[in-house]
């Protein structure tokens, strides 16, 4: 995302701008989904997360330089393994399927609320007039809504450590599930080989502004009724 958009060019300003909208979307989308995991856990049953000082929307708690510098370029990433102590769950499989997929779905949440706040901003501004305030704003609204939808779709994939992974591995024989998740030691050629891919056929961008665009047009039509 900031990659492209920096080979795209543009004014210094423009640019420096950008690079400051997307930390903040980046520390929000990273903040909510590791928030979500631990929150989920602990209401499972294992508080290994909240014990460690997880369970908090400090972003400081949830950085980690390497991998926010990935998201943030490209518009994928991941920060850390899941802390959970599988025999702390009330009902294991449940609760290991219902955490993995809670960084997700908060992602998802957070995208579509920030998208009816970017749509109502550009209700202001087409009734308003330009306003430059009022236009910034929105096009940060707009950057932490695709962040969260990009984050929450690239976790989903199941392919091992991803969220998505786990939730597969959760429906597997223990045989099964041993051999799927032994995938990881791949993981790392995986997201080299989608990083290529991404520059000529950037499939995750593609899924992320359907979504995204297709709500943002159901939202904006929405917000235009009530008008």
């Amino acid at each position: 995302m900031l990659l492209r958009s920096i080979l795209n060019g543009g004014e210094p300003i423009e640019i420096l701008t950008y690079i400051v909208f997307s930390l903040v979307a980046v520390l929000i989308t990273v903040t909510v989904h590791e928030f979500a995991h631990a929150f989920t856990a602990y209401k499972c049953g294992d508080s290994t997360a909240k014990n460690m000082g997880m369970m908090t929307l400090n972003p400081i708690k949830h950085a980690n330089t390497i991998n926010i510098v990935i998201l943030l370029l490209f518009g994928f990433g991941w920060v850390s393994p899941l802390c959970m102590n599988v025999r702390n769950f009330k009902k294991p499989k449940v609760g290991i399927a219902l955490t993995a997929a809670s960084g997700a779905v908060m992602n998802f949440l957070v995208g579509f609320l920030f998208m009816v706040f970017s749509a109502g901003l550009e209700f202001v501004l087409l009734l308003k007039g330009e306003n430059h305030v009022v236009l910034n704003i929105y096009e940060l609204f707009q950057t932490i809504a695709i962040y969260n939808i990009s984050y929450a779709v690239f976790n989903l994939i199941p392919f091992p450590p991803l969220d998505g992974a786990i939730v597969v591995s959760c429906l597997l024989k223990p045989r099964n599930q041993i051999k799927y998740l032994s995938l990881e030691k791949y993981f790392m050629f995986f997201l080299i080989g989608l990083i290529v891919v991404s520059y000529t056929f950037d499939i995750l961008s593609i899924i992320t502004s359907l979504i995204y665009f297709g709500f943002r047009t159901i939202i904006f039509n929405l917000i235009g009724l009530f008008l």
